[in-house]
C-alpha cells in the first residue's frame, strides 16, 4: 500500500509538471507576437540611417516633413500596443490562415465585442518573413467612439488611419503616412 501511494504521488507530480510546461509554451507563443516582433524591428532600425517622410493629414488639412533622427521606440510604440499575444485573452479571437501566390495570411478575428482590437492581419512570404500587417481597432463608450487602421510593410512604410468622435462635436478624421527614406 505505501509504494502505492509513493507511485500514485510521483504519476500525479509527473503530469502536474507536465501541464505546467505545455502551459507556458501556449501562453508564449500563441498568437503573431507584435511586441517581440516590433521591439525587435526598433533595435534593428535604430542601428541604421534611415529618414522618415512623414505626412499628417487632420480633416483635410495636410502637413508633410523629413525627419532625419527618429526616436523608433517612440515611433512604433502604437504598433507594439496593438499585441493580441496575451493569455488572458485568447479565448476571444479566431484564428484563420489563407494561403495564396506564396504569402500565408494569418487572421485573428476577435469575437468579444469588448476586445478593442478587432482585427489583426499578418503576411508572411515563402521565407516565413513578415511582408505587412493590418490592425483593425475600435473603442466605443457613452461619449467617445474611436476606429483606427493600421498598416506596416517593413523597411518601406506605415499607414495610420484614424476617425474619432466625441458625442456633440464633429468627427475628426486623422492620417499618417511615413515613408521610409
Amino acid at each position: 500500500m505505501n509504494h502505492f501511494n509513493i507511485f500514485f504521488i510521483v504519476i500525479i507530480l509527473f503530469a502536474s509538471s507536465c501541464d505546467n510546461i505545455s502551459k507556458k509554451e501556449l501562453s508564449s507563443k500563441h498568437f503573431f507576437d507584435a511586441s517581440d516582433y516590433f521591439n525587435q524591428t526598433i533595435k534593428e532600425l535604430s542601428n541604421r540611417k534611415i529618414k522618415l517622410e512623414k505626412t499628417v493629414i487632420l480633416n483635410g488639412t495636410e502637413e508633410k516633413k523629413v525627419i532625419d533622427t527618429i526616436d523608433w521606440k517612440n515611433e512604433l510604440a502604437i504598433f507594439i500596443n496593438t499585441n493580441i499575444n496575451k493569455s488572458a485573452i485568447y479565448e476571444y479571437y479566431t484564428t484563420d490562415s489563407i494561403l495564396q501566390d506564396s504569402t500565408l495570411k494569418i487572421v485573428y478575428q476577435s469575437k468579444n465585442e469588448k476586445m478593442h482590437t478587432k482585427q489583426f492581419e499578418v503576411y508572411f512570404d515563402k521565407s516565413n518573413i513578415v511582408k505587412k500587417i493590418n490592425v483593425l481597432q475600435t473603442k466605443n463608450n457613452l461619449i467617445f467612439q474611436s476606429d483606427t487602421h493600421f498598416e506596416y510593410i517593413p523597411n518601406t512604410y506605415y499607414k495610420i488611419e484614424k476617425k474619432q468622435s466625441l458625442l456633440w462635436f464633429a468627427s475628426d478624421d486623422i492620417i499618417i503616412n511615413a515613408r521610409f527614406l
